[in-house]
């Protein structure tokens, strides 16, 4: 079993995404996980702000569906409390990429 140390919570991680399963995880593995890989999430990290953004510049240019109000309030709750900005990493938009989430050709995975 995977775990993630979340200001000293454990929080149970989703071996097939990496997602740590906290309520609103089932819909951004279904959702965000049906245009690309979850590792893209996982390397993100921002506030509320950030994450309303994110969303809606994928809705607007990316061709993300509408959502109904409280699947998006849900959705970017969850990743704003699973993807929070580091305070000591301030200006870092995601985490540097690891080598296993790489391709043949050094680039990131999409």
């Amino acid at each position: 079993m995977n775990w993630l140390l979340v200001t000293a919570v454990a929080l149970v991680v989703d071996a097939s995404t990496g997602l740590p399963k906290d309520p609103g995880w089932e819909l951004v593995r279904a959702h965000c996980g049906a245009c690309h890989s979850h590792a893209v999430i996982r390397q993100q990290r921002g506030d509320h702000t950030f994450w309303r953004a994110t969303i809606e510049r994928m809705q607007a240019q990316h061709g993300l569906w509408a959502f109904d109000d409280e699947t998006h309030q849900t959705i970017v709750d969850y990743l704003a409390r699973a993807f929070a900005v580091d305070p000591d990493e301030v200006g870092v938009r995601r985490l540097p990429l690891q080598l296993s989430q790489r391709n043949d050709t050094g680039a990131a995975e999409q």
